[in-house]
């Protein structure tokens, strides 16, 4: 994910360029290979931003099991991510293209999107909790970070589809959705809410310096797209409890990726964007 700066050690290369060492989690061998930060020339890749967090790894290991080949940026800050990128890595070999890097980065985004077909935006400070201790890196991450995507996206010139994963804290309380308790947790009561979402009817009402953050960048994505850059569609999903790929699933994984398909399904029909 991409909370906080990476402060492991940059390295040079020797070349003008700084790497970033990643090292397995005893701290012996590098298990990520370092690059130039021009790409792979005239090889497209998928770009994941945040790919080592738990929805970007899930949705890594989907693509590259289809045989894409896929970039993670990401600047593992959040603690236990660089397992999520070692197993990426470990599975998939060099079909991963891992970037160690920040979103606040803009030289290193505009080099990461040239080759790009298409990009799913997760990088994020995700806590509401920290938001409220530092709103101000909140807003960097969340906000000027995806700032930096968009404007990067913009100088290609060209259609790059980008997918962002905004939060339900754009919607506030949400007093007016009626919920239930259903073995254990709580689910919408509305059938249509339940298994499509928050309707894009739905009033937007920030809340928390993290609900503001996500929301700001979420209402940039919009604004671009009426350009038509980039291509956009939104998932704003409530709180996911997760396991890794291959450990099995949850029923807040399972509403997850239904919800997602749902979205994705509608994208490709041409809906242009969709809310879930």
């Amino acid at each position: 994910m991409n909370g906080t700066r990476n402060t492991q050690r940059p390295i040079a290369n020797g070349r003008g360029a700084v790497h970033h060492k990643a090292t397995t989690p005893n701290g012996s061998t590098p298990i990520l290979s370092t690059r130039n930060g021009k790409g792979r020339k005239g090889n497209e890749y998928i770009l994941i931003t945040g790919g080592a967090g738990f929805i970007g790894t899930n949705l890594a290991h989907r693509l590259l099991s289809e045989g894409h080949k896929v970039m993670i940026y990401d600047n593992l800050s959040r603690a236990g991510v660089e397992n999520n990128l070692e197993w990426l890595v470990k599975t998939h070999g060099k079909q991963v293209e891992p970037v160690i890097a920040d979103t606040r980065d803009r030289a290193e985004l505009q080099r990461c999107v040239q080759h790009a077909s298409r990009v799913f935006h997760f990088a994020a400070q995700v806590a509401v909790t920290t938001s409220l201790v530092e709103p101000i890196n909140d807003f960097e991450v969340n906000a000027l970070g995806t700032l930096n995507l968009l404007e990067a996206l913009r100088g290609l010139g060209r259609p790059c589809p980008l997918v962002f994963t905004s939060t339900n804290k754009v919607y506030g309380s949400l007093d007016d959705v009626a919920v239930r308790e259903d073995g254990g947790r709580y689910e919408p009561v509305l059938d249509q809410v339940r298994l499509q979402g928050i309707s894009e009817a739905q009033p937007l009402d920030f809340h928390s310096p993290y609900g503001c953050s996500k929301g700001t960048a979420d209402q940039y994505i919009k604004d671009y797209a009426r350009s038509g850059i980039p291509h956009e569609l939104y998932l704003r999903p409530a709180p996911i409890r997760h396991r890794r790929p291959g450990l099995g699933s949850s029923l807040s994984d399972q509403d997850a990726a239904r919800r997602a398909d749902h979205a994705l399904w509608r994208w490709e029909a041409g809906a242009g964007h969709s809310f879930c």
